[in-house]
């Protein structure tokens, strides 16, 4: 992988009368700045919904950015998909193909799956080389349908525990010290209180707080005293308390003041007496971070509190670490804050528009061209989408320890109250996610390789002649991609292929040529693929619940609470899977309808497909390589042979390079691929004689041919040819399917359905896109829409859709 070395952004700023102008002894792009010389990727997975049953399937669209620049990371190919239980033991990985920074992927939902939390983790095998955890983890509910569910019935109190948080990293005996604090039930949910009180060494009171919806709450302690001090709430019959930190006799600590409607933040740089005595007059920096750029406010200390102003314009967008270091460059304390800059691009949707059984939405970005992912749920639906949006996931949490998980609660009509619960959410920010010393002290070496594609090593179990070495080469075909790699062999009779696309379970086709031509005689071959199974090696925060809101039991029945799944029919206690008759996956193509159409079953079929296209009213050609399709019959006014225009997988073959005219003229014949294509990789074959849309330039009709993603062995061996099947490949796309029929109305399907699920909706150039969804009978829909513009803006909307009688809608 090229890696990109970006520049630090230094700045020095003149904070006040005792700011320094001079060269600072610590310069920490020095120190740091092969920290981000190597890139960091960001996931962000954007599921259907957060609540699924056994035989359901987990759909979910993934962005994939760069950390530094926030744009969508084109070079990305592989990332890691595991599914983990409720104590987070890995139950399997697989593997998922990013295209120009976005995933579209699925995970079908075992029947025999136990019912309670599981977690999604994602990651690319390129953050293994870093200390601190750039991967995503994303919690969901699956409930076997055979389960009874039975609520508990459980105090909030119950395993209730306060964590404290201290504003600048310490307490300073003798300051006014910032404590932060968070009240949790068992499930790691906030719990809102009054009156919780603060306690000094001698059993005073000495301060009153609450919490709010989340738990998070704040307090002072004047003067602080070097004495144990701890924080007791009642909640009900239950007292819980937690003692705070010893406060240390010397040292520095940090306050910042970051004003809704001012201009600038207010960093207060704290001590006692003691301390002073031994520091007046050194220098020390006020460090802002984000990424690899940084802002240095460089002063030296002359009181027991002074202050350092920061305009808001020295900011950076989003999450910045605000860090005191002193001039041997270590971090004296620190703070997390968020700077707010209104996005003015916003997502204006119409109502839907009822066309016979589906609805049409339409929507805007003025002058944004963004890519969007859409789920579409019943109103009364139990998953929350909230949760999990994108712009905490990638402005917030790739940047915490703790995450921030209700990112309409904070951001929905932001304003005073909002900015300031955000900021006590910060606060209770235990620690920095980018621990400094560990920053400075240990840069990341390339271990882990930047993975694009599978790297497939094809080894010869035979002797070849030695003088024959260099003339012989390597192909190999993936066949559910159908692109061909070419790899000369090696002195070890080996051929290694990079970067190779190709689909879990499918076949790559390994050929050898001699001199450019077919090896005449059988090859034995032995493949192994280097790469596409990686684990995760950066440890993760253990999540500590200690209770279970539900009991699960099991019965012989499905349960009828839950909507009844089309693939399994319950009958008597007997479940009769349905089967589907094959169908026509290419008909819907344009033209295709007023074709001839051969499906080929790879398992009976004998023609080549030569014999195929001959037998269907065309001559082929191949006289001295120079391989064409003519048209039996068929002559222009001059009385030469006519030619339909051929496709292989939507792709044109072939051109007139005799034109005169122009247009087609400099574009090259490659119908010479259909020739070495064998029967076993096609699936269907369309022939129009008559093609209206495609005739053109003298071209008479079109053959339209389509290879078959998941090719099947050949039961025959072909000299020089190998078929190997693809282990720990990527995951095959699939489209959504709504695995319920009927039953729309029931509240079983209110609570658990989806209505629709739409991984890629594009704009145009304007900003304007739309998309259909099926109407299913709801009278009103959530409608979850997230994804990014090419400005690298996020974007999250949850909304209610009214649907509108057809009676009341214009004609559209």
């Amino acid at each position: 992988m090229k890696l990109k070395h970006i520049s630090l952004l230094i700045a020095f700023l003149s904070v006040s009368s005792f700011a320094q102008e001079k060269d600072s002894k610590i310069n920490p792009q020095d120190a740091d700045s092969e920290r981000y010389f190597l890139p960091r990727e960001n996931i962000h997975l954007h599921f259907n919904k957060s609540i699924y049953l056994s035989l359901e399937t987990i759909w979910f669209k993934g962005y994939v950015i760069d950390k530094a620049t926030g744009y969508l990371n084109l070079e990305t190919t592989n990332v890691y998909v595991s599914l983990l239980d409720k104590n987070m033991n890995l139950i399997e990985t697989r593997l998922f193909l990013a295209t120009n920074g976005v995933i579209v992927g699925h995970w079908e939902i075992d029947e025999n799956s136990e019912s309670g939390k599981y977690y999604i983790h994602t990651y690319t095998n390129f953050m293994n080389n870093f200390e601190e955890d750039e991967s995503s983890l994303y919690s969901l509910e699956i409930l076997n349908t055979k389960d009874a569910i039975t609520l508990k019935n459980r105090n909030a109190a119950e395993n209730a525990s306060i964590e404290i948080s201290i504003e600048g990293s310490q307490m300073i005996v003798d300051c006014h010290n910032t404590i932060g604090v968070r009240i949790t039930d068992c499930n790691g949910e906030g719990i809102q209180t009054a009156d919780i009180a603060v306690i000094d060494g001698n059993s005073n009171e000495i301060n009153r707080f609450s919490t709010n919806t989340l738990g998070y709450g704040s307090f002072q302690i004047l003067n602080t005293k070097n004495e144990e001090y701890k924080v007791v709430v009642n909640l009900g019959p239950t007292r819980v308390e937690r003692t705070l930190p010893k406060a240390l006799p010397q040292g520095l600590t940090i306050s910042v003041q970051n004003p809704f409607d001012k201009n600038f933040i207010m960093v207060e740089v704290k001590t006692n007496p003691e301390t002073l005595k031994n520091i007046k007059g050194k220098p020390y920096n006020i460090i802002v971070q984000k990424n690899e750029q940084y802002r240095i406010l460089e002063f030296k200390i002359e009181q027991l509190t002074t202050q350092v102003p920061v305009d808001k314009k020295e900011l950076f967008e989003g999450i910045n670490f605000i860090r005191l270091t002193n001039e041997e460059n270590k971090s004296v304390a620190e703070r997390i804050i968020f700077n707010y800059m209104p996005n003015e691009s916003n997502i204006t949707l119409e109502n839907p528009i009822i066309i016979k059984d589906s609805l049409l939405a339409k929507g805007k970005i003025p002058g944004k061209v963004a890519n969007f992912s859409v789920s579409i749920l019943p109103k009364e639906g139990l998953s929350v989408v909230e949760k999990n949006s994108i712009v905490s996931q990638l402005k917030f949490n790739t940047y915490l320890d703790y995450p921030l998980e209700n990112y309409p609660y904070f951001f929905k009509n932001f304003n005073r109250t909002k900015h300031f619960e955000l900021d006590l959410f910060l606060l209770n920010q235990k620690t920095s996610k980018y621990n400094w010393e560990r920053f400075l002290a240990h840069k990341p070496v390339v271990k882990h390789p930047f993975e694009k594609g599978l790297n497939i090593e094809i080894n010869l179990n035979q002797v070849l002649s030695q003088k024959q070495k260099n003339t012989f080469k390597g192909n190999l075909m993936a066949t559910s991609e159908m692109i061909v790699y070419e790899e000369p062999m090696t002195g070890d009779n080996s051929f290694v292929f990079k970067n190779v696309i190709a689909r879990n379970s499918s076949n790559i086709i390994f050929s050898l040529m001699k001199n450019d031509l077919p090896y005449e005689n059988q090859v034995n071959v032995y493949a192994r693929i280097n790469s596409g199974s990686r684990k995760f090696l950066v440890p993760q925060k253990k999540l500590n619940l200690t209770c279970e809101d539900k009991i699960f039991t099991r019965q012989t029945f499905n349960n009828f609470e839950f909507p009844v799944n089309s693939s399994t029919i319950v009958l008597d206690n007997v479940n009769l899977v349905t089967k589907r008759e094959q169908q026509l996956t290419y008909l819907k193509e344009p033209g295709n309808k007023q074709a001839r159409v051969v499906k080929i079953n790879p398992e009976t079929e004998k023609q080549s497909l030569i014999q195929i296209i001959t037998a269907n009213g065309y001559v082929v050609n191949n006289f001295l390589g120079n391989f064409r399709i003519y048209n039996f019959g068929r002559v222009d006014l001059s009385g030469n042979p006519t030619t339909p225009i051929v496709f292989l997988d939507g792709i044109r073959l072939n051109y007139n390079l005799n034109n005169s005219s122009g247009g087609d003229s400099n574009l090259r014949n490659n119908l010479e691929v259909l020739r070495d294509l064998n029967i076993e990789f096609i699936d269907e074959i369309y022939f129009n004689r008559d093609d209206v849309f495609e005739s053109r330039n003298g071209y008479i009709g079109s053959i339209k041919i389509y290879t078959r993603k998941d090719v099947i062995l050949p039961k025959k061996n072909i000299p020089g040819i190998k078929s190997i099947k693809v282990s720990n490949g990527f995951q095959a796309y699939k489209d959504f399917t709504n695995p319920y029929i009927s039953d729309f109305n029931s509240d079983s399907f209110q609570k658990y359905g989806t209505v629709f699920w739409i991984p890629n909706v594009s704009t145009d150039i304007e900003g304007n896109f739309e998309f259909k969804f099926p109407k299913l009978n709801q009278e009103s829909v959530i409608l979850n829409i997230q994804g990014i513009d090419s400005d690298g803006n996020l974007y999250f909307e949850s909304r209610t859709l009214e649907i509108i009688p057809l009676k009341t809608q214009n004609p559209y």
